[in-house]
């Protein structure tokens, strides 16, 4: 009896995974991202910046997937800051402080709030930083938050919308002469 009933859990275990009739566990990666920033720090996802400065970076999305879709760009967010500048590549946020407003540091803007992307295709937008005169100097993580994936045109029964975000550390340093 036990025999029997392991093969039929086995022989329905088959059918299930063979049927095609569940969702994936893990979503496909329907985009890729590219950042292009104005003054570039010590890393690609570096911005180095002064008090009272205006920064232009350049996110570029590229579609990967067959379908049209649609990604909003949501917003860009302060996560963390550490009032020491360190030009290494330790940017464990863990301990550092999260406190800091948003609004005592910077304003931003994004040209695009929503990017569609055609088959195999990239689209951009400007997000543009202004700085506040006042600011604290030190390091910043950011992160520009991207809204889940609307798809535009038919998609498979399996498809699974998702939301990302892409981080971006900022050192924030004096004006010059004002050191």
């Amino acid at each position: 009896m036990t025999s029997v009933i392991l093969l039929s859990v086995f022989i329905v275990g088959i059918v299930y995974v063979l049927s095609g009739n569940h969702p994936a566990s893990t979503p496909m990666l329907l985009y890729s991202y590219n950042i292009s920033i104005q003054n570039i720090g010590v890393a690609e996802d570096v911005i180095n910046a002064s008090l009272g400065s205006t920064q232009h970076l350049n996110l570029t999305l590229t579609s990967m997937s067959s379908m049209q879709i649609l990604i909003p760009a949501e917003n860009l967010k302060l996560t963390a800051f550490n009032s020491t500048i360190d030009y290494s590549n330790n940017w464990d946020t863990s301990s550092w402080n999260t406190s800091v407003t948003q609004e005592s540091v910077f304003n931003y803007s994004l040209s695009l709030s929503q990017l569609i992307l055609q088959p195999n295709v990239s689209n951009s937008t400007i997000v543009t930083i202004n700085l506040a005169n006042n600011a604290p100097t030190g390091r910043y993580a950011l992160e520009i938050n991207l809204g889940d994936v609307k798809f535009l045109s038919a998609h498979g029964k399996h498809d699974q919308s998702y939301g990302s975000s892409v981080w971006l550390g900022m050192i924030v340093t004096p004006k010059a002469g004002q050191e």
